[in-house]
């Protein structure tokens, strides 16, 4: 048996928390729930998950100094990256794609598709480095 994906999940609104218990409550996910950017940092550094889903708009960091933080400093291009946000903007999104994401979801979003989704981002993204 494998061990379980560990997925760091951040995220400041409880809808999105309610949301994200939904998604990954099963057996194969082990889940860490932040909720300020800071934290995002902290918890990348202590835990190593294999993927992060994250909001662009968090306290004290934002989303995209999280993410060049991860792909840039830390030069880590194997983490599996979510971006799930209400934030629309196309040039968002053009930034976030060049910082190397596997995924840019829209909230809301329904929980119960979540959890394949994450799967099927994260397992294209491995297949890279196998």
């Amino acid at each position: 048996m494998s061990d379980p994906l560990k997925i760091l999940l951040a995220d400041d609104t409880r809808d999105v928390e309610r949301a994200y218990n939904i998604a990954f409550d099963e057996e194969g996910f082990e889940t860490k729930l932040v909720s300020d950017g800071e934290k995002v940092l902290e918890a990348y550094e202590e835990w190593k998950p294999d993927v992060i889903l994250m909001d662009l708009q968090l306290p004290f960091l934002s989303g995209f100094e999280i993410l060049k933080t991860i792909r840039k400093t830390q030069n880590d291009a194997k983490t599996t990256i979510i971006i799930v946000t209400a934030v629309r903007r196309e040039e968002d999104i053009k930034v976030c794609m060049q910082l190397g994401i596997q995924g840019y979801v829209i909230k809301p979003f329904v929980a119960y598709d979540l959890a394949d989704k994450v799967l099927d981002s994260h397992r294209k993204h491995q297949a890279k480095f196998a």
